[in-house]
């Protein structure tokens, strides 16, 4: 039999390792944890671009508000709470996050949880149905006057820039696939483009402090690689303008780019001073698949000769 000194021991080391033992479980569940063991799962499969997307609205949002929680104890009304205040409170302006950022950080929020629930076994509140209402903002599309008015200034003012414009006006190119687009990619004995890299600005981060860096890679989705013809008019402009395949198409140079952002503030810049109303580079892309450039396309013929 113990003597009491010995069985107040063996309590005290019962009572601790099970004080251990819970710790270490509160420890596994808490959300920061999991949260961590998701991401690093999907690693492997993700695009530099999504994997920092998904590394971003962790850091910035969700760790902070449930790092230390444990999964097990979230609650609907509490998450709808934290989606409202980020669409009132959010951002680093407390002017509240787009509908679009916020439906994003929800649901990497929800991909957490069931990674906690289907992979590791927790029980986790069901977030099904939580959503944030976006409305469709309309995109103000150039009229053909406007298109007809910015297609002159850009051949009377031709430079690689205006150039890139052009091509994306009668291609529907993205803002993000000229910038990357290198003469190499025209195929000028068929007379088309190879789209197949995009760029863009990204944050990484480096010793905990939030930088950026340009990626230039394969597009995200597979049919986002693919060949476009180039009207004709465009083709003789590239044609006259051809620089040394390996330089890209806005430069004419190998390690000089411009990135979308710098294209989007010329963009502006330039319908500004053709005295046409704001617009964002994007709506090139619109007026393409209305089928809108086609009459632009007859005042270019117009100008090239």
């Amino acid at each position: 039999m113990l003597k009491p000194k010995e069985q107040a021991y063996n309590k005290m080391n019962n009572i601790q390792s099970t004080y251990m033992s819970d710790k270490c479980f509160q420890s596994e569940c808490r959300f920061t944890v999991l949260a961590e063991q998701w991401l690093q799962s999907l690693k492997p499969q993700l695009k530099e671009s999504s994997y920092m997307k998904y590394r971003n609205i962790l850091d910035s949002y969700l760790i902070p508000e449930y790092g230390a929680i444990d999964v097990t104890k979230f609650n609907r009304n509490e998450v709808a709470d934290f989606i409202n205040k980020l669409l009132t409170e959010g951002g680093t302006k407390k002017s509240g996050l787009s509908p679009k950022t916020v439906m994003s950080i929800v649901s990497v929020l929800k991909n957490v949880l069931d990674y906690a629930s289907n992979i590791k076994g927790y029980e986790t509140a069901n977030l099904n149905g939580l959503t944030v209402k976006q409305s469709q903002p309309q995109m103000r599309i150039l009229s053909r006057y406007e298109q007809e008015k910015l297609s002159k200034h850009l051949c009377q003012n031709l430079s690689l820039r205006n150039l890139g414009i052009l091509v994306c006006l009668y291609t529907g190119l993205r803002i993000g696939e000229i910038c990357a687009l290198k003469w190499e990619d025209i195929i000028f004995d068929e007379q088309y483009l190879y789209v197949h890299k995009t760029m863009q600005r990204i944050q990484v981060k480096e010793e905990d402090q939030p930088k950026t860096s340009i990626l230039i890679s394969s597009p995200k989705s597979p049919c986002s690689v693919r060949r476009i013809p180039i009207p004709n008019e465009v083709f003789q402009l590239l044609t006259n303008a051809k620089c040394s395949p390996d330089t890209y198409l806005l430069t004419g140079q190998k390690e000089m780019f411009i990135e979308p952002r710098t294209m989007q503030n010329h963009f502006k810049s330039t319908i500004k001073a053709c005295n046409i109303n704001d617009a964002n580079f994007h709506s090139l892309r619109h007026i393409h698949h209305l089928g809108e450039p086609e009459c632009s396309g007859r005042f270019l013929r117009l100008l090239s000769l």
